[in-house]
C-alpha cells in the first residue's frame, strides 16, 4: 500500500428497492458477501474470521503501516501522488484528514471536461453542449439531446460534493 493510503474494513452495503421480500432477499446476499469478505481477511492475515466480522462491524480504518502489521498489506511503498479526492465525511469513523471537504475540481481542458461529465451521466450530445455553451446551454428547452433528469442528477452530485455550487432552484424548476 502506499504509505499515504488507507484501507477501511467495513460491512457490505447496498440499495434495494421494492417490497419486504426484496429487502429481505437483499439483507441475505448482503450477509453472504460478509462472510465471503470475512473468511477473504481471515485467510490473508491468518486471524479469526470473527475477528475479522468484529472489525467489520466497527468500521476500520488502518494506515498502511496497520493494514501490513495486521497481514492485510505485504508492503508499505512511499507516498504516491493523489490522482482523485472524495469526500468520506459519511463514514462515521473515517480519519479526520479524508473528511475535510473536497476542494473545487481544476479542469485543464474541454476534453477533460467532457470526460467528467460524461462520467457523470450527461448523454454524448449534452456533454459536448455543456463543454461548449455551459450550464445555460443545458437548460435550453428546445433541444432534445438533454435529459433534465440527468442534468439535476448531475447538478445535484456537483453541489454535494463540491459545496460550492450555488444553488439552481428557480432554473431548475422548469424541469420537474
Amino acid at each position: 500500500m502506499a504509505s499515504n493510503s488507507f484501507l477501511m474494513v467495513h460491512r457490505s452495503w447496498g440499495v434495494t428497492v421494492g417490497n419486504e421480500a426484496d429487502h429481505v432477499e437483499q439483507a441475505s446476499v448482503l450477509s453472504k458477501i460478509d462472510k465471503a469478505l470475512a473468511g477473504t481477511y481471515a485467510t490473508r492475515t491468518g486471524k479469526a474470521a470473527a475477528e475479522m466480522h468484529r472489525l467489520m462491524n466497527a468500521e476500520t480504518w488502518l494506515t498502511a503501516r496497520e493494514a501490513k502489521a495486521g497481514g492485510f498489506a505485504d508492503e508499505v511503498l512511499g507516498d504516491l501522488p493523489v490522482a482523485a479526492k472524495f469526500d468520506l465525511g459519511t463514514y462515521a469513523k473515517a480519519p479526520e484528514a479524508l473528511r475535510a471537504p473536497v476542494g473545487p475540481i481544476q479542469i485543464q481542458s474541454r476534453l477533460e471536461l467532457e470526460r467528467l461529465l460524461r462520467d457523470g451521466g450527461l448523454s454524448k450530445a449534452a456533454t459536448k453542449k455543456a463543454a461548449i455553451g455551459g450550464y445555460d446551454a443545458l437548460l435550453q428547452k428546445d433541444t432534445e439531446d438533454t435529459d433534465p433528469l440527468a442534468v439535476l442528477s448531475l447538478i445535484g452530485r456537483l453541489a454535494k460534493a463540491t459545496a460550492e455550487i450555488s444553488p439552481f432552484e428557480k432554473e431548475l424548476e422548469q424541469w420537474i
